[in-house]
């Protein structure tokens, strides 16, 4: 890294830097930022992310377009550099790529030989030509929509079979964007909101704008906001909840959906339980509700396969729920938008393991949901295999106990907002 202080804490810096770890070994976005991205200022912070991100997003495309004018043996350094470049060509419209190129070519000055750095001037000034080649011969087969948009082909195989050619292309064109952030503020915050949320057509979510991060954070530390996304909202609101309800939240961590049962039962003599896996996550989950503290919330660091009402009861919880919540580990295929490097991190028979064991887990659930009660069943995935078959699965082995009362499909493309499934049942008395 530069030993230029003020270079080094320049978001496009950093951004190479990562760019370069990425590449030895692909990992978390998120991860790698939180691990790395320590001694940048906020905006600078947001620029590394969004060019790094923009690098996974269009890895397929930018690889191609490079492809030609890139050697096997290129230093990982200067590959950073175009790849990064590449990415913000495409972030932006083409009248700023000469400007683009000539801040790629002043940063590599700091990073590579003069060799390397006339080189990026030289393939990055070809590189706006070259997509445009690329984008205006798109046809309609899974091979083109694949490069241009930047998805495993297998994937975009699966979607072109389960939603056709126009749905496809519209989720893929919806996963390139880069996602707004939203906030949901809860009901009991009674001042004047900050400058710069913007409505939404979701009650109590709000979008930031890029320029008002420092008047949001307060109401964020404060406990009374969470980032996350609209979508976040739906597998609580047909759980439908009410004042002094027993509630369990399984599959719990960061916390997001947990602050919001907590909020639903707030200021009654409700109760709320939640579990997920000893871990990094777990503490996430204490770290969310601490900040919320507005209800008693006991938190069970366990696997839910190896736990039962019976356990609870030793443990001094309550064995049996009126209403439980499972949001399941899923292949994460209805927010790519948000997590592009989970695409390139998924396989292709990850989905027909994952619906598995999302089956166990959620006739595990039923356990804990007593006669009477209500039980939630949610992934932010897209595929049938770990949405309806699931659920037809479990119908079929627990039928006639429960019966299936909602289900609510997101599909992005349609909804403007993260993808994935929720569906409500009920347990017979």
């Amino acid at each position: 890294m530069s030993t230029n202080s003020e270079f080094s804490k320049s978001g496009w810096h950093r951004a190479v830097i990562l760019c370069e770890v990425y590449f030895r070994k692909p990992q978390k976005v998120d991860t790698l930022i939180a691990d790395h991205a320590s001694g940048l200022s906020r905006m600078e912070r947001r620029r590394c992310q969004f060019l790094l991100l923009g690098v996974v997003r269009n890895l397929q495309l930018i690889e191609y377009t490079l492809s030609k004018r890139l050697k096997k043996q290129t230093r990982a350094r200067l590959k950073s550099i175009l790849f990064i470049g590449a990415a913000e060509i495409l972030s932006e419209d083409p009248s700023k790529a000469p400007k683009i190129v000539h801040h790629a070519v002043e940063q590599a000055k700091n990073l590579v030989s003069i060799k390397e750095y006339g080189m990026v001037n030289a393939v990055l000034r070809k590189v706006p030509a070259q997509i445009q080649i690329i984008r205006a011969g798109e046809d309609s087969s899974v091979e083109s929509l694949a490069l241009i948009y930047s998805h495993p082909d297998w994937l975009v195989q699966r979607w072109y079979n389960d939603f056709g050619l126009l749905n496809t292309r519209s989720l893929l064109e919806w996963n390139q964007e880069p996602s707004p952030v939203y906030m949901r503020v809860m009901d009991t915050y009674k001042k004047e909101l900050p400058v710069g949320l913007i409505s939404t057509p979701w009650s109590g979510f709000y979008r930031i704008e890029n320029s008002c991060w420092d008047t949001v954070v307060d109401i964020v530390n404060q406990g009374f906001a969470y980032i996350m996304d609209p979508a976040s909202h739906l597998p609580a609101f047909i759980l439908d909840l009410q004042p002094g309800e027993m509630v369990l939240d399984l599959c719990a961590a960061p916390g997001g959906k947990s602050r919001i049962l907590a909020e639903k039962i707030s200021n009654s003599n409700g109760r709320l339980v939640c579990l997920d896996l000893p871990g990094p996550r777990v503490e996430l989950l204490k770290n969310n509700l601490r900040s919320f503290g507005h209800i008693p919330c006991d938190i069970v660091e366990a696997d839910l396969l190896e736990v039962n009402p019976e356990n609870f009861k030793l443990r001094g919880l309550p064995p049996v729920y009126d209403a439980v919540l499972i949001d399941a580990p899923c292949s994460n295929t209805g927010v790519l938008r948000r997590r592009p490097d989970t695409k390139w991190r998924l396989e292709a028979d990850a989905i027909n393991k994952a619906s598995a064991k999302q089956l166990a887990l959620l006739e595990k659930a039923s356990d804990f949901v007593r006669p009477g009660g209500r039980l939630v069943y949610s992934t932010c995935s897209l595929e049938e295999e770990e949405n309806q078959a699931v659920v037809k699965e479990f119908m079929l082995n627990k039928s006639p106990s429960w019966h299936l009362i909602k289900e609510v499909i997101s599909q992005p493309w349609k909804d403007n907002h993260d993808g994935g499934a929720a569906f409500l049942f009920t347990k017979r008395d």
